[in-house]
């Protein structure tokens, strides 16, 4: 004998969909938070048991006896009507056996499929009752309901928001309307608590963030400090030690610069004025160090690569000093008049004068190309290229431009004077006169680095 009472009885059809939506409800009803305010008004504190049977009924010709009590014990009995639900002859005998102990408001009906006007049960729909007649007589008459069913053909997540308050308005007899505000009123709590805890934890996040990347700069500001104080020690020594060349470089690497982010530092402003000799006043000149050569220079250039210095003699040589003082190597060139030079990255250098152009590696000694000119005494520009080696060199050669190459020493373009200007790319530019112009005595290059101008 089952003597435990259960706040609803679910009758079913142990189909698929049909055992879905049971549980659904079951579980939806047994875990129902009642809200504080109607808990305190009605002294309801849960939803209590739901008696939902998980096996087929025996083929007997009545129910069994913990299905009956277990009817009998129930305060409402909920009907999930589908077609399989009419089609179950012991669906049937439970809304009989419920009907006998209780009242039919207590039978609630959740449609699963179909509509609700073909499988909501007749019974609940008619009903046969005595009254007395407009003659004054007993007679029995068929009235008519009308159902109010909870409809689960709906996604279960929808249906647990507009269709179990229905089922919850009775078991709690309280309207379904504020049930479905104070579920709403509930849920927009639950959002506003999950906002600001969200808000509170992104303000966090924030806030971690601005720290944490002020305490990353503050130490990569503190490293390059450190770095600089290094490089300006380092400088130092070499100074000491007669290196002077070294010492202004790692000075300057020591100082801020237009593609550097380091800070200023008093120790690399100081070591640079030290390894300038800023602040040395001897009596007499020092000689630090001394470069021989075969005749007196004419010109001199340290290369791009800063680790040699060449000079060109009054004997037509090319000579080439590393930055110790020691002679790498010389070349003379058999020209009528003293060749002019111009160091190129690479360890090359340009060497025109005297009727021809040339590129020779000096280190290898190498020639790597030479072209002839009409002019003794050209006027060159270089324009560096992309590539670090990379450059092409504009020349005057008497009153024409020729652009070449660099690297294979390929004529590029050529353009006979009269001009006022040319760009270094195209060789276009505005004529000067009619008349041609004389031969062409200097080359400048604009301020913005993209004009050239030519004086006749």
């Amino acid at each position: 004998m089952v003597s435990s009472h259960y706040e609803a009885f679910i009758s079913y059809r142990h189909n698929e969909r049909d055992s879905a939506v049971a549980a659904e409800i079951q579980r939806s009803l047994e875990h129902y938070r009642i809200p504080k305010s109607l808990r305190d008004r009605t002294g309801i504190r849960k939803i209590g048991r739901i008696f939902r049977d998980k096996e087929e009924l025996p083929i007997t010709s009545d129910l069994a006896e913990e299905i009956r009590e277990a009817l009998i014990s129930s305060d409402f009995l909920i009907l999930i009507c589908s077609p399989a639900w009419n089609e179950s002859r012991w669906c049937r005998r439970e809304l009989e056996a419920f009907l006998k102990t209780h009242d039919r408001s207590h039978v609630l009906t959740v449609i699963s499929e179909g509509e609700p006007e073909e499988v909501v049960p007749e019974l609940l729909l008619e009903e046969e009752i005595l009254r007395e007649g407009e003659d004054g007589q007993i007679e029995e008459v068929t009235v008519l309901h009308e159902l109010l069913s909870a409809d689960y053909r709906m996604p279960f997540s929808r249906a647990r928001k507009e269709e179990l308050p229905r089922l919850l308005s009775s078991l709690l007899s309280c309207p379904y309307d504020e049930l479905i505000r104070r579920d709403a009123a509930y849920r927009t709590r639950r959002l506003v608590r999950w906002f600001s805890a969200a808000a509170v934890l992104s303000l966090a996040a924030i806030f971690y963030l601005v720290w944490s990347n002020a305490r990353i700069r503050e130490n990569y500001e503190n490293t390059l400090i450190q770095q600089s104080k290094n490089l300006a020690a380092q400088s130092e020594e070499k100074r000491k030690s007669g290196d002077v060349t070294e010492a202004v470089r790692l000075a300057l690497e020591a100082l801020p610069g237009a593609e550097k982010e380091r800070p200023p530092v008093t120790e690399a402003e100081y070591a640079l004025t030290r390894s300038l000799g800023a602040y040395d006043f001897p009596e007499k000149p020092v000689c630090v160090r001394t470069l021989s050569a075969r005749a007196e220079i004419t010109a001199f250039e340290v290369n791009p690569e800063g680790d040699g210095i060449l000079a060109m003699d009054r004997a037509r040589g090319l000579v080439v000093w590393n930055r110790e003082g020691e002679r790498l190597a010389y070349w003379t060139f058999y020209t009528d008049e003293v060749p002019a030079f111009l160091p190129v990255p690479g360890h090359r250098a340009v060497i025109y004068g005297g009727g021809s152009i040339l590129l020779m590696d000096y280190l290898k000694g190498e020639q790597i190309w030479e072209r002839e000119l009409s002019s003794s005494t050209p006027e060159v520009l270089l324009f560096p290229g992309e590539d670090p080696e990379a450059f092409s060199l504009l020349l005057s050669d008497g009153n024409r431009f020729l652009l070449f190459d660099g690297e294979s020493g390929e004529l590029l373009g050529e353009k006979k004077a009269p001009f006022l200007s040319v760009t270094r790319e195209t060789l276009e530019g505005s004529e000067a006169a009619e008349k041609e112009a004389g031969e062409i005595t200097g080359l400048s290059l604009s301020e913005d680095g993209k004009t050239v101008l030519a004086l006749f």
